[in-house]
């Protein structure tokens, strides 16, 4: 998590002072939009424990997708205060179970790790003048998650099944991406909420309360409306 952090600062710190040095040799300058609002499609990659089998949870998330709308209002040409809802799924990753059970009968289904992400922050921009920007931001709010449920079936009959559970828990992103021409975006964000979720069964009395990671690599394209 560490490399990719400093990679990512690194990369944008590079962006930012590369598009500042580019604006003042090329004129006219083109402004671009003073706020805007945005829809996007994302790819969200496991980072850290959330990508491990570990004690605290149910098993280790494949990659994902999701959903989400922005809102960025201008505080002035350099900074804007944004405003996000995102959604993420990443299902859960049953393969080594499934590997202990072959030949058993034994089949698992589950639903996946669902997050919705609600989170407000601040913007740093860099004005291009083709009309986009290049810009960092960091992010923090609230997070509702959904832990999977799993049910083991087996000859057509139910055999065990551990509850899916909500809880509410803080979270923040950090990142930073680009607009082009004002019509499109990608983006490239480090999202992490902590959420401790109540997982219950149906065969054992007793319920067991974990905080499970949601340490997410995001990846966004979408459009500014």
């Amino acid at each position: 998590m560490k490399s990719f952090v400093t990679f990512a600062t690194l990369l944008l710190s590079s962006s930012v002072l590369m598009a500042q040095g580019t604006q003042s040799k090329l004129e006219p300058e083109v402004e671009s939009k003073e706020g805007y609002t945005a829809v996007f499609a994302t790819v969200g990659i496991p980072s850290g424990d959330f990508a491990k089998e570990t004690a605290d949870n149910l098993g280790k998330a494949k990659t994902g997708f999701g959903i989400g709308i922005s809102r960025v209002n201008q505080i002035n040409p350099q900074l804007s205060s944004v405003f996000e809802a995102r959604f993420n799924y990443n299902s859960l990753d049953v393969s080594e179970a499934e590997g202990e059970l072959s030949g058993s009968g034994v089949s698992i289904d589950e639903s996946g790790y669902k997050t919705i992400w609600g989170l407000g922050g601040i913007q740093i921009n860099s004005v291009m003048n083709s009309g986009g920007r290049i810009y960092v931001k960091g992010l923090g709010g609230v997070v509702f998650g959904l832990s999977p449920q799993v049910e083991l079936s087996g000859d057509g009959e139910t055999l065990v099944v551990f509850k899916g559970s909500t809880a509410l828990s803080f979270g923040f992103g950090f990142g930073g991406g680009f607009t082009i021409k004002d019509k499109f975006l990608l983006e490239l964000m480090y999202l992490h909420a902590k959420p401790e979720y109540t997982i219950t069964s149906d065969v054992f009395d007793e319920s067991v309360k974990t905080k499970m990671d949601h340490s997410i690599i995001s990846i966004s394209f979408g459009f500014l409306l």
